[in-house]
C-alpha cells in the first residue's frame, strides 16, 4: 500500500491534487494527516508526502519506511477537474523514476516541457528532481 498524506492543514488544492495524485497511482490511499505525526506516517512502507506553498502543491517526497527515495520541486499542477482526459502515449526518465519508486506501473502517459501528465488529467510541472 502507497499512503498520500499532506501537512496538517492542507488547502482545498492540495487535497484536491493528492486526491487525483491517489487516482492516478495504483494500489495507493489518500489519509488526511489531522493531528498525526508525520514521522509516525513516513515509516508506512511507502509513503508520498506532498508539501504547500501559497495554497498550491510545492514539493512530492517519496519515503520508504522512513528514508527518502526522491524529492521533486513543482511549479505547477493542473488538476483532474481543470483539463480533458489526455490520452497520447509518451513515457520519459522522470516517469519511469517516480514509478520505480513508488513500485507501481507507469501512468503516466504524456511528458513534455518537464509536465507531466497522468492518465486521469492530473498534470504535473517539475522544477527539480533530486535523489538521496
Amino acid at each position: 500500500m502507497i499512503l498520500i498524506t499532506t501537512s496538517r492543514k492542507p488547502s482545498n488544492r492540495t487535497r484536491s491534487f493528492c486526491k487525483d495524485l491517489q487516482k492516478a497511482i495504483p494500489g495507493s490511499v489518500y489519509k488526511t494527516r489531522g493531528k498525526a505525526r508525520l514521522q509516525d506516517l513516513l515509516h508506512q512502507e511507502r509513503t508520498v508526502y506532498v508539501t504547500e506553498s501559497k495554497g498550491n502543491p510545492r514539493t512530492i517526497e517519496i519515503y520508504e519506511k522512513g528514508k527518502r527515495l526522491l524529492h521533486i520541486v513543482i511549479t505547477g499542477v493542473k488538476l483532474s477537474r481543470e483539463g480533458r482526459r489526455m490520452t497520447e502515449a509518451k513515457i520519459g526518465k522522470l516517469s519511469k523514476l517516480i514509478s520505480e519508486k513508488l513500485g507501481t506501473e507507469d501512468n503516466i502517459i504524456k511528458q513534455s516541457n518537464n509536465t507531466l501528465i497522468f492518465q486521469n488529467g492530473l498534470a504535473i510541472r517539475v522544477e527539480e528532481v533530486s535523489e538521496p
